[in-house]
């Protein structure tokens, strides 16, 4: 007598599809996509914390009284905490040694900035420090000769300290410069006409005259330059954005879980309608075990007669 096997004794585990190399590299694809949300949030929140901290130097910078400028430069670099500072420096401008600060806008309007060295003793010693001292409206025909000199003899400024610029390897026309560092200065100057000047000491940073404390030189009234304008302390919408990757994240984890339910709901109910389903194009395993599921229940049912 021959005995009749029961029918889906066989049968695989609902979400067996799931070790298919279809489903396998869209799981991989969904894990590299989160990872990449992931790096992409937390570097919005860096920027984030870069302008909030800008912002907050800032204002305490504004907030203090300014600071002789030799307490900050005797060691020849403006860095950490003295970028935003204000202080106060009374010296020189070098002569023959403005330079023309080119694709600067200011305020969205094409601007050329002047910038001197400004001639200080620290710890005596005779130190360049590179001044943006204002702007200009800039057109195309405008050059160099354009801007206005500096006032002769000592000059007290009031300036705020930045940081050196990344060096900008264009080569400019002479007088020009794109970027306010030590290399782009010094190649801009070449020889200048002071003796021994090729040995002075450049600092390296830069000084930005503050709105309102020009050059307040015996009799002289206003530069002819414009004011520069106040720092950007906007922290923008990063904090905002790396929120929006996040969640990106993690709707590219959930969306393999959601898919792979919907496709073994749709495969169980092919199943009680007796019907083939067909993955991806092609007739799933699944599926092909339905019809021969039906078929062994024919042959049970009619051994067990």
């Amino acid at each position: 007598m021959s005995t009749a096997v029961a029918p889906g004794t066989e049968r695989s585990g609902r979400y067996a599809f799931l070790r298919s190399p279809r489903w396998i590299g869209l799981i991989v694809t969904s894990i590299l996509a989160a990872c990449v949300c992931v790096w992409l949030g937390s570097w919005q929140l860096g920027r984030h914390e870069e302008k909030v901290d800008r912002r907050a130097a800032i204002e305490e910078a504004a907030e203090s009284a300014p600071v002789p400028a030799e307490d900050l430069v005797g060691d020849l670099m403006v860095d950490g905490s003295d970028v935003w500072r204000h202080v106060t420096v009374t010296g020189r401008f070098a002569d023959g040694t403005q330079l023309a600060l080119r694709n600067r806008p200011v305020d969205g309007a094409a601007a050329l900035h002047a910038v001197d060295m400004f001639v200080v003793d620290v710890g005596g010693r005779t130190v360049f420090l590179p001044v943006d001292r204002g702007w200009i409206a800039s057109a195309p025909e405008t050059t160099p000769a354009d801007l206005p000199a500096p006032p002769d003899g000592d000059v007290t400024l009031t300036l705020r300290l930045r940081a050196a610029e990344h060096f900008s390897d264009r080569d400019p026309a002479p007088g020009w410069i794109y970027s306010i560092d030590e290399d782009a200065i010094r190649h801009a100057l070449g020889n200048l006409t002071d003796p021994g000047a090729d040995a002075r000491e450049l600092a390296e940073g830069r000084g930005v005259v503050v709105a309102g404390f020009g050059e307040p030189v015996q009799g002289t009234a206003g530069t002819g330059l414009n004011d520069l304008p106040e720092p950007e302390t906007s922290i923008g919408n990063h904090l905002s954005y790396a929120f929006q990757w996040w969640i990106f994240a993690v709707g590219a984890l959930a969306i393999v879980p959601l898919l792979a339910r919907r496709e073994a709901d749709e495969e169980d109910e092919a199943l009680l309608a007796g019907t083939p389903y067909a993955r991806g194009g092609e007739l799933s395993t699944k599926a092909e075990r339905r019809v021969s599921d039906a078929d062994e229940e024919d042959a049970w049912l009619d051994a067990a007669r």
